[in-house]
């Protein structure tokens, strides 16, 4: 089997794995609540929900990183969309300030590490290996 092959194939199975999650999701928080304790419990479980994904979307660039850190070169980043993600996550980050709510602050604050340290990568590693001549 080819590598082409294995990454659609490997695709196709996060992709059915983040629909199956997302279809969870709205089908427990669209059922109707009889009384205000189990709408605050699904208000938490949602609030909850809300910050280990968009945790895990910060750290969905690590293998990339994991690449950069042993080839030494930034040739499988994308400078623009490292940007656009640490630009987000300052605007969610002052939005968090302001509002004072902690599930905006504590995904952004971890988020701003991660794509920090990944900015930072683009200016210690080249975009791609210069070879030497002999």
């Amino acid at each position: 089997m080819n590598r082409k092959h294995l990454d659609l194939r490997e695709l196709y199975i996060h992709f059915m794995i983040q629909i199956s999650f997302l279809l969870s999701i709205l089908f427990i928080s669209s059922r109707s609540q009889k009384d205000i304790r189990s709408y605050e419990l699904m208000l938490k479980f949602l609030e909850h929900t809300c910050v280990v994904t968009n945790i895990a979307n910060y750290l969905s660039s690590v293998s990339s990183v994991y690449t950069v850190l042993k080839d030494k070169q930034t040739g499988s980043l994308n400078f623009l969309l490292s940007l656009a993600y640490f630009i987000q996550t300052v605007a969610w980050l002052q939005y968090g300030l302001v509002t004072q709510k902690i599930v905006v602050l504590i995904p952004n604050a971890i988020g701003i590490v991660i794509t920090g340290f990944t900015l930072g990568l683009f200016y210690k590693f080249p975009k791609e290996k210069t070879k030497k001549s002999s």
